[in-house]
């Protein structure tokens, strides 16, 4: 077990959640179409909160719903009764557990750790204010923390192989919820794979409908020019690619795959 990262050094632990979330997030309605939400998905935004024209807010929407909603899992069924117009009522999740500005810290971020949440709504009463993630604590970490990656990372993490085809990957990343896929070949690198991916294959080839029927190979689709770190730098260094956007990074020693290190790793060592 690697030591852990003192936070109140970043953060002051009694303050209200506030502090830490996000304000400038993307919404989109109840009402929204299919159409709508897949465009937010692909100007990069992987969570989307789901409000009605009150701003009162209802659930949450990420890239992996709709993933699913394509054709990766159950939400299929949705897709076939409305296709492109079918509301984000209909693919959003709505299990979400909220926070307010009551809520300090400390508090939430022991929630996170303790209930396995990526993030959070922040809501006053009923409308929606904002949102905490995982990158709203980790990004915060700053300078040099005396452990190494390999102590924090996932030793033996899910891999898509290369063989595997494109509509099997989108299966499998609704199935297990795991949002970025390393693919390896021998141990080796090759690239990562995420919904992103998947979802703009589609719409560049028209086949936003045809998720089930892509049996290319996941090669074809996946990014190639992959952000990594060493076994052997410090989690600094991690964490400052990941506040350049990428929160999960291959680990890689000599082209092998080591495994992965993800906000989610660096999040279960921050304490308060």
């Amino acid at each position: 077990m690697p030591k852990m990262i003192d936070f109140s050094r970043f953060v002051d632990p009694g303050h209200p959640v506030t502090n830490v979330a996000h304000q400038d997030v993307k919404t989109c309605l109840l009402s929204s179409k299919a159409a709508e939400i897949i465009q937010t998905v692909l100007e990069g935004y992987n969570r989307i909160p789901v409000t009605d024209d009150k701003t009162h807010y209802h659930g949450m929407i990420k890239a992996i719903d709709v993933l699913d909603f394509l054709g990766g899992g159950a939400k299929y069924s949705k897709f076939l009764s409305g296709r492109m117009n079918t509301k984000a009522e209909h693919i959003m999740e709505t299990s979400a557990e909220a926070v307010t500005p009551k809520h300090t810290t400390a508090k939430v971020l022991d929630g996170m750790k303790k209930r396995n949440l990526d993030s959070c709504p922040l809501l006053v009463g009923k409308k929606f204010s904002g949102l905490v993630s995982e990158a709203s604590f980790v990004h915060r970490v700053r300078g040099r923390t005396g452990i190494q990656v390999r102590d924090a990372m996932v030793h033996k993490p899910m891999i898509a192989k290369e063989h595997m085809s494109v509509a099997d990957v989108a299966s499998i990343m609704v199935r297990t919820r795991y949002r970025r896929l390393p693919v390896a070949s021998k141990g080796v690198l090759l690239g990562i794979v995420t919904p992103y991916d998947i979802i703009s294959h589609l719409k560049s080839k028209n086949a936003l409908h045809d998720l089930k029927a892509q049996t290319l190979p996941v090669t074809q689709v996946m990014n190639a020019n992959v952000v990594t770190v060493s076994p052997e730098d410090d989690l600094a260094v991690a964490i400052d690619k990941m506040r350049s956007g990428y929160s999960c990074l291959p680990v890689v020693e000599e082209n092998e795959l080591m495994g992965i290190i993800t906000e989610r790793d660096v999040l279960e060592l921050l304490q308060l």
